[in-house]
């Protein structure tokens, strides 16, 4: 157990006394922990939290500054995983999420991915830019001027922008050739990475659905407030989330089923960790892989063709918040012959909520090849992963690796 944290002063000109306030109570629960564990295997980012704080120099003298104090709090997802088991009733994620929005009130250079927290905006333009902005990242010079611009590390890894999005995708599909009626009519609301990059999942999704017999529309683009609830600006996160949820209503007063693919919008719609305030309305949607499960109990999907194959299965950090990553993992292994082995590290996307500033640039790169080092040990032919930036980052880290979204492989699996 390491020894007692004591609180040093807070430094002048670090925000607001609230700021002060949750470092002084990280303080106290990092000096009160009783090092019992319980919390490990549910904590995404555990080992970048704790590892981060197992240094001598941390500990050297039992006090551990405000600046340790505010970068532990920054790898801190609040996902609230530790907050539901913890026997002495700690709210980790309450207080990094609290440290967090007054650090942004305060301090706006700490949120620095403004239009990332606005995708519907990078939407509109993506058609436009997304060959430019694809070319101009790999630039060197650029990304240091845009460093200096946005305060997005010049490191920090970017995904490809697509030029089709998910929705152009199925208008083209379906133009002539109209699904035809069914009883079930689902309306599918993918995550804004699915729209703007790497929509092979949601893609997969679609038909997955519809070899069930729906009738599937596609929702128009519209974010959650996920990616601005992980960078801390509540006030966007909250007003994203009202929008959603009243865009939804029109299609659930018209009695059709909505499913919601990412993990993370599904965790933000449902409220159930509460750090929107008084926004904590629920709407009745459904989450993709709990319903695939269903409908596969249901015989509506069967998995008959042979997947020769052993995969190395990496869950996101909100699917394993959410359960999603155990209702993949059943998926899968009703996939004959399919060899399915669990990894439990995470990658250089659990680098914090956020992880695009230079100062989480060394942690991302750790974090990335840990993953790595275990994929590479269960001598996988094929990673997958449910995390569109698990994805990125492993692409990244071992271009060699082939990676693939899950809803690929139960997709080929139908056999049709």
């Amino acid at each position: 157990m390491p020894p007692a944290i004591r609180s040093e002063p807070t430094a002048a000109g670090s925000g607001s006394p609230e700021f002060g306030t949750r470092l002084e109570q990280a303080a106290e629960m990092l000096e009160t922990c009783a090092g019992c564990g319980i919390c490990q295997d549910k904590c995404p980012a555990f080992s970048d939290l704790f590892g981060y704080l197992d240094q001598r120099d941390v500990f050297r003298d039992g006090t551990l500054s405000d600046a340790r104090r505010d970068r532990f709090l920054d790898l801190c997802y609040y996902c609230g995983q530790c907050s539901a088991i913890c026997p002495l009733g700690f709210r980790l994620d309450q207080i990094a999420w609290e440290r967090r929005t007054e650090a942004v009130r305060s301090r706006p250079e700490l949120m620095p991915s403004y239009w990332l927290t606005r995708p519907l905006r990078m939407l509109r333009l993506r058609k436009l830019l997304a060959p430019v902005l694809n070319r101009l990242k790999r630039i060197a010079f650029v990304r240091r001027l845009f460093q200096r611009i946005s305060g997005i590390s010049e490191r920090a890894f970017l995904p490809e922008i697509s030029a089709e999005n998910l929705g152009s995708w199925q208008d083209r599909r379906l133009k002539g050739n109209p699904v035809p009626e069914s009883r079930t009519e689902i309306v599918f609301f993918a995550s804004c990475d699915a729209h703007l990059s790497d929509f092979s999942g949601a893609r997969a999704a679609v038909q997955l659905l519809e070899r069930s017999g729906a009738r599937v529309t596609v929702a128009a683009p519209q974010c959650c407030g996920g990616k601005a609830f992980a960078a801390g600006d509540a006030a966007e996160a909250v007003q994203q989330r009202k929008a959603l949820l009243e865009a939804l209503k029109v299609h659930l007063a018209a009695g059709k089923t909505v499913v919601i693919e990412s993990a993370l919008c599904h965790e933000v719609l449902s409220g159930r960790h509460g750090l929107l305030g008084k926004e904590k309305e629920e709407a009745p949607v459904r989450e993709l892989a709990s319903m695939l499960w269903e409908l596969q109990r249901q015989g509506h999907i069967q998995f008959v063709q042979r997947a020769d194959d052993r995969i190395a299965f990496v869950p996101g950090p909100f699917g394993i918040t959410s359960g999603t990553d155990q209702a993949y993992l059943n998926l899968l292994r009703l996939v004959p012959g399919l060899e399915v082995n669990r990894v439990k590290e995470s990658g250089g996307s659990s680098a914090g909520a956020w992880s695009v500033r230079e100062q989480e640039q060394d942690t991302v790169d750790k974090a990335d090849q840990r993953l790595l080092e275990s994929v590479r040990r269960t001598q996988a032919t094929t990673v997958v992963s449910d995390c569109a930036s698990c994805r990125a980052h492993l692409h990244r880290a071992g271009p060699e690796l082939k990676v693939v979204d899950p809803l690929e492989i139960l997709l080929r699996s139908t056999g049709k």
